[in-house]
Protein backbone atom coordinates (compact mmCIF):
# COMPACT_ATOMS: atom_id res chain seq x y z
CA UNK A 1 0.00 0.00 0.00
CA UNK A 2 2.82 2.42 0.91
CA UNK A 3 4.60 1.67 -2.34
CA UNK A 4 1.44 2.33 -4.34
CA UNK A 5 0.84 5.59 -2.46
CA UNK A 6 4.43 6.72 -3.05
CA UNK A 7 4.16 5.89 -6.75
CA UNK A 8 0.90 7.81 -7.02
CA UNK A 9 2.46 10.85 -5.31
CA UNK A 10 5.50 10.74 -7.63
CA UNK A 11 3.28 10.59 -10.71
CA UNK A 12 1.16 13.45 -9.40
CA UNK A 13 4.29 15.54 -8.72
CA UNK A 14 5.71 14.84 -12.17
CA UNK A 15 2.41 15.83 -13.79
CA UNK A 16 2.34 19.05 -11.75
CA UNK A 17 5.91 19.95 -12.80
CA UNK A 18 5.15 19.20 -16.45
CA UNK A 19 2.08 21.41 -16.39
CA UNK A 20 4.00 24.22 -14.65
CA UNK A 21 6.97 24.11 -17.06
CA UNK A 22 6.94 26.91 -19.66
CA UNK A 23 6.14 25.90 -23.22
CA UNK A 24 9.05 26.17 -25.65
CA UNK A 25 8.20 27.85 -28.95
CA UNK A 26 10.07 26.11 -31.79
CA UNK A 27 10.58 27.60 -35.26
CA UNK A 28 12.81 26.84 -38.23
CA UNK A 29 13.88 28.56 -41.43
CA UNK A 30 16.67 29.39 -43.86
CA UNK A 31 19.65 31.77 -43.92
CA UNK A 32 21.55 33.59 -46.67
CA UNK A 33 24.56 35.83 -46.10
CA UNK A 34 27.48 37.72 -47.60
CA UNK A 35 30.94 37.33 -46.03
CA UNK A 36 34.12 39.35 -45.86
CA UNK A 37 36.83 36.94 -44.77
CA UNK A 38 40.42 37.48 -43.71
CA UNK A 39 43.18 35.25 -42.31
CA UNK A 40 45.42 36.59 -39.56
CA UNK A 41 49.03 35.43 -39.29
CA UNK A 42 49.84 35.67 -43.01
CA UNK A 43 53.04 37.69 -43.29
CA UNK A 44 54.30 37.19 -46.86
CA UNK A 45 52.20 40.00 -48.37
CA UNK A 46 49.50 42.42 -47.26
CA UNK A 47 46.43 40.21 -47.48
CA UNK A 48 43.00 41.82 -47.61
CA UNK A 49 39.39 40.68 -47.32
CA UNK A 50 37.91 37.99 -49.55
CA UNK A 51 34.17 38.12 -50.37
CA UNK A 52 32.12 34.95 -50.01
CA UNK A 53 28.71 33.44 -49.39
CA UNK A 54 26.91 31.67 -46.55
CA UNK A 55 23.64 29.74 -46.82
CA UNK A 56 21.83 27.15 -44.73
CA UNK A 57 19.19 26.87 -42.04
CA UNK A 58 18.40 27.13 -38.33
CA UNK A 59 16.10 25.86 -35.61
CA UNK A 60 15.14 28.31 -32.85
CA UNK A 61 13.96 27.30 -29.38
CA UNK A 62 12.36 30.30 -27.63
CA UNK A 63 12.67 29.66 -23.89
CA UNK A 64 10.70 32.82 -23.05
CA UNK A 65 10.18 36.32 -24.47
CA UNK A 66 13.79 37.27 -23.78
CA UNK A 67 15.98 34.18 -24.22
CA UNK A 68 16.23 31.70 -27.07
CA UNK A 69 18.68 29.00 -28.10
CA UNK A 70 19.42 28.62 -31.80
CA UNK A 71 21.65 26.04 -33.46
CA UNK A 72 22.42 26.88 -37.08
CA UNK A 73 23.95 24.86 -39.91
CA UNK A 74 25.28 26.44 -43.08
CA UNK A 75 27.85 26.34 -45.86
CA UNK A 76 30.27 29.25 -45.62
CA UNK A 77 33.26 30.59 -47.56
CA UNK A 78 36.32 32.05 -45.84
CA UNK A 79 39.83 33.10 -46.80
CA UNK A 80 41.84 36.14 -47.87
CA UNK A 81 42.75 37.97 -51.06
CA UNK A 82 45.49 40.19 -52.46
CA UNK A 83 45.68 42.05 -55.79
CA UNK A 84 48.55 43.95 -57.37
CA UNK A 85 49.47 45.34 -60.74
CA UNK A 86 52.18 43.68 -62.80
CA UNK A 87 53.65 44.71 -66.15
CA UNK A 88 50.87 44.32 -68.68
CA UNK A 89 48.12 43.35 -66.29
CA UNK A 90 47.17 42.33 -62.77
CA UNK A 91 47.60 39.32 -60.52
CA UNK A 92 45.08 38.36 -57.82
CA UNK A 93 46.11 35.83 -55.20
CA UNK A 94 43.40 34.28 -53.06
CA UNK A 95 43.03 31.71 -50.30
CA UNK A 96 39.65 30.05 -50.84
CA UNK A 97 38.32 27.90 -48.01
CA UNK A 98 34.84 26.45 -47.67
CA UNK A 99 33.31 24.94 -44.53
CA UNK A 100 30.16 23.41 -43.12
CA UNK A 101 29.70 25.42 -39.94
CA UNK A 102 27.41 25.00 -36.93
CA UNK A 103 27.05 27.90 -34.46
CA UNK A 104 25.28 27.33 -31.14
CA UNK A 105 23.79 30.73 -30.35
CA UNK A 106 22.22 32.19 -27.24
CA UNK A 107 19.98 35.08 -28.31
CA UNK A 108 18.77 37.85 -25.99
CA UNK A 109 15.89 40.14 -26.92
CA UNK A 110 16.34 43.89 -26.47
CA UNK A 111 13.09 45.59 -25.29
CA UNK A 112 11.84 48.14 -27.82
CA UNK A 113 8.34 49.51 -27.33
CA UNK A 114 5.22 47.59 -26.43
CA UNK A 115 3.90 46.57 -29.85
CA UNK A 116 6.78 44.15 -30.51
CA UNK A 117 6.69 44.70 -34.28
CA UNK A 118 10.47 45.05 -34.42
CA UNK A 119 12.42 42.77 -32.09
CA UNK A 120 16.16 43.54 -31.79
CA UNK A 121 18.50 40.78 -30.63
CA UNK A 122 22.06 40.42 -29.42
CA UNK A 123 23.59 36.97 -29.69
CA UNK A 124 26.73 34.94 -29.40
CA UNK A 125 28.11 31.47 -28.94
CA UNK A 126 30.65 28.85 -29.97
CA UNK A 127 30.99 27.45 -33.47
CA UNK A 128 32.28 24.19 -34.93
CA UNK A 129 33.26 23.98 -38.61
CA UNK A 130 34.35 21.15 -40.91
CA UNK A 131 36.56 22.03 -43.87
CA UNK A 132 35.29 21.02 -47.29
CA UNK A 133 38.08 22.55 -49.38
CA UNK A 134 41.11 24.83 -49.14
CA UNK A 135 42.65 26.14 -52.35
CA UNK A 136 45.28 28.72 -53.22
CA UNK A 137 44.71 30.46 -56.55
CA UNK A 138 46.66 32.95 -58.65
CA UNK A 139 44.67 34.69 -61.39
CA UNK A 140 46.58 36.56 -64.09
CA UNK A 141 44.64 39.15 -66.09
CA UNK A 142 45.84 41.14 -69.09
CA UNK A 143 44.46 42.42 -72.37
CA UNK A 144 44.43 38.89 -73.76
CA UNK A 145 42.12 37.54 -71.04
CA UNK A 146 42.82 35.71 -67.80
CA UNK A 147 44.32 32.44 -66.60
CA UNK A 148 44.23 30.65 -63.23
CA UNK A 149 46.80 28.57 -61.40
CA UNK A 150 45.48 26.60 -58.39
CA UNK A 151 46.92 24.33 -55.73
CA UNK A 152 45.52 22.56 -52.66
CA UNK A 153 46.42 23.91 -49.22
CA UNK A 154 47.31 20.69 -47.43
CA UNK A 155 48.21 22.42 -44.13
CA UNK A 156 44.66 23.62 -43.35
CA UNK A 157 43.10 21.56 -40.56
CA UNK A 158 39.88 19.62 -41.07
CA UNK A 159 38.17 21.04 -37.98
CA UNK A 160 37.88 24.60 -36.74
CA UNK A 161 36.40 25.92 -33.50
CA UNK A 162 35.48 29.55 -32.99
CA UNK A 163 33.26 32.22 -31.50
CA UNK A 164 30.61 34.39 -33.14
CA UNK A 165 29.02 37.59 -31.80
CA UNK A 166 26.36 39.73 -33.44
CA UNK A 167 23.35 41.99 -33.39
CA UNK A 168 20.16 41.69 -35.38
CA UNK A 169 16.44 42.20 -35.55
CA UNK A 170 13.33 40.41 -36.71
CA UNK A 171 9.78 41.37 -37.57
CA UNK A 172 6.61 39.62 -38.62
CA UNK A 173 5.65 39.35 -42.28
CA UNK A 174 3.01 37.33 -44.07
CA UNK A 175 3.71 33.65 -43.58
CA UNK A 176 6.52 33.98 -41.08
CA UNK A 177 9.24 36.13 -39.56
CA UNK A 178 11.90 38.04 -41.51
CA UNK A 179 15.25 38.58 -39.83
CA UNK A 180 18.56 40.32 -40.49
CA UNK A 181 21.80 40.42 -38.54
CA UNK A 182 25.45 41.41 -38.64
CA UNK A 183 27.90 38.98 -37.07
CA UNK A 184 31.64 38.68 -36.55
CA UNK A 185 33.33 35.32 -36.07
CA UNK A 186 36.91 34.26 -35.42
CA UNK A 187 38.89 31.08 -34.85
CA UNK A 188 39.80 30.08 -31.31
CA UNK A 189 42.95 28.25 -32.42
CA UNK A 190 45.21 28.07 -35.44
CA UNK A 191 43.64 26.67 -38.60
CA UNK A 192 46.99 25.49 -39.98
CA UNK A 193 49.39 22.70 -39.06
CA UNK A 194 52.31 24.93 -40.10
CA UNK A 195 53.61 27.95 -38.15
CA UNK A 196 52.95 30.77 -37.60
CA UNK A 197 49.50 30.69 -36.00
CA UNK A 198 46.73 31.51 -38.47
CA UNK A 199 43.10 32.29 -37.71
CA UNK A 200 39.98 32.93 -39.77
CA UNK A 201 38.14 36.20 -39.19
CA UNK A 202 34.80 36.70 -40.93
CA UNK A 203 32.30 39.58 -41.01
CA UNK A 204 28.88 38.46 -42.26
CA UNK A 205 25.62 40.19 -43.13
CA UNK A 206 22.94 37.51 -42.78
CA UNK A 207 19.30 37.49 -43.85
CA UNK A 208 16.81 34.84 -42.85
CA UNK A 209 13.20 33.74 -42.78
CA UNK A 210 11.42 31.67 -40.13
CA UNK A 211 8.22 29.86 -41.09
CA UNK A 212 5.17 30.07 -38.85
Amino acid sequence: MKAKLATALLLLGAASLASAAPAIDVSAGFLLGLNLGKVSGLTSIDWGFRPGLSFGGFCNFALNKVLSFEPQLYFTQKGAQHSEEIPGGMITSSINMSYIEMPFLLKIAVPLGEDGLIRPRIFGGPTVAYKLSAIFMNRYEDFGGSSDQTSTLADIKKWETGIVLGVGSEFDVKGGVFRADVRYGWSLGTISTDPPEKKNKVLTVMLGFAFN
